[in-house]
C-alpha cells in the first residue's frame, strides 16, 4: 500500500508507481466514487475536445483560420 498526505487546499499526488501503471497524465480525469467506506478512482483519458486551449499560438487568428 502507498500512502500519500492530503495538503493545503486537500490536494494531494498521486504516487509515480501508481501514474506509470494507469499512464495518468496531465489533463486525464479523475472519477470519485464512494463505496461503503472505500473511495474508488478511475482515470478518464482527456479527449481533445477537453484539452483545447491548453496548447496556445499566438501567431493564430482564429477567424482566419475557420475561412
Amino acid at each position: 500500500m502507498i500512502s500519500t498526505k492530503v495538503c493545503e487546499g486537500y490536494r494531494t499526488v498521486i504516487p509515480a508507481e501508481i501514474r506509470k501503471k494507469f499512464n495518468i497524465e496531465k489533463s486525464d480525469i479523475l472519477d470519485w466514487k464512494v463505496s461503503g467506506d472505500e473511495i474508488i478512482l478511475k482515470v478518464k483519458k482527456a479527449d481533445i475536445y477537453s484539452i483545447i486551449g491548453i496548447i496556445s499560438d499566438d501567431t493564430l487568428d482564429s477567424v482566419e483560420s475557420t475561412r
